[in-house]
């Protein structure tokens, strides 16, 4: 998941970016980890958006999210819909932009200590940052 994301985001290179992000896939289904497998929808959304393809982008995104909400953390569901907006709004639909930032910053609210600790994700994910999300979109 790491190797895919930094080699679109870093690299420019979305063939094996996008290779990678299904390798990710691939091995999150196997070990049956639903949390790890939403977050490289999510991945596999941003890497959508960023190669042009904004309806796979987000198709990717609400599967990502649809599958968090069963079984991800606050952190986890927060930056998915922090995605989501940056996704919506790249796609021109300002309503589902703005409602997704709600909502991750509802999941942002709900989120503990305990969560920060075992975020699965690249980076961190907090106020801060969600803060820029409001600047991209």
């Amino acid at each position: 998941m790491l190797a895919g994301t930094l080699r679109f985001i870093d690299l420019y290179d979305f063939e094996l970016g996008h290779s990678n992000l299904q390798l990710a896939m691939t091995a999150a289904q196997e070990a049956e980890a639903g949390e790890l497998g939403a977050f490289v929808l999510g991945c596999m959304g941003f890497h959508a958006r960023y190669s042009g393809k904004l309806k796979e982008a987000v198709g990717l995104i609400e599967q990502a999210r649809t599958a968090a909400a069963r079984v991800a953390s606050p952190l986890t569901r927060g930056w998915l819909a922090a995605v989501a907006s940056e996704v919506h709004a790249v796609a021109g639909d300002d309503a589902a932009s703005l409602a997704a930032l709600d909502q991750a910053g509802q999941a942002l609210d709900q989120a503990d200590e305990d969560d920060e600790a075992s975020w699965i994700g690249i980076g961190t994910f907090n106020r801060p940052k969600l803060e820029a999300y409001h600047g991209v979109c």
